[in-house]
């Protein structure tokens, strides 16, 4: 598979690229009140809103550095499903979505059983899979599906008329 490479902090990640719509450089978001402090915002792309991810502050408790390789990757992501408020998006729906990360620069060919369990559960981060070794040392994987618990994924996803 091939695999988009960014960093949180000074450790690598991978997104498997199918997930990804585009790379975007970093553009002005509107902060949404009362949301989550992971959500870093929103901006319009291509039309509609698009709710932003600051992985960094998932992860590492900290907002992304403004680097110059600091990019929104829009992803494909599952809207909710089960336990979805009335008037939520229909089951099976992707949406796009933004992840704000760090040194996103390169990408890299890689099988996916080469990511092997961490041997750590770290139930705080559920999304954080796998590991596996490169040229570099080792990255992680990103599951998209585990990223977000299913009340910040109505809030985020919500049907409009």
């Amino acid at each position: 598979m091939l695999a988009l490479v960014f960093c949180l902090g000074d450790e690598r990640y991978a997104l498997e690229c199918s997930q990804v719509v585009e790379v975007a450089p970093l553009v002005p978001l509107r902060k949404l009140a009362q949301a989550p402090p992971y959500v870093a915002g929103v901006f319009v792309y291509r039309g509609k809103p698009v709710p932003v991810l600051d992985l960094c502050q998932m992860t590492l408790g900290r907002p992304c550095r403004m680097l110059m390789s600091t990019r929104v990757i829009l992803v494909k992501y599952p809207a909710p499903s089960v336990g979805a408020p009335p008037g939520g998006r229909p089951a099976g729906e992707q949406q796009v979505l933004g992840l704000l990360a760090e040194r996103v620069t390169e990408t890299t060919q890689c099988e996916p059983a080469a990511f092997a369990p961490a041997g750590v559960k770290a139930d705080a981060a559920p999304y954080l899979g796998g590991l596996a070794p490169d040229g570099q040392g080792l990255m992680q994987s990103v599951q998209l599906e585990k990223l977000l618990p299913e009340d910040v994924r109505a809030l985020l996803f919500q049907a409009t008329d």
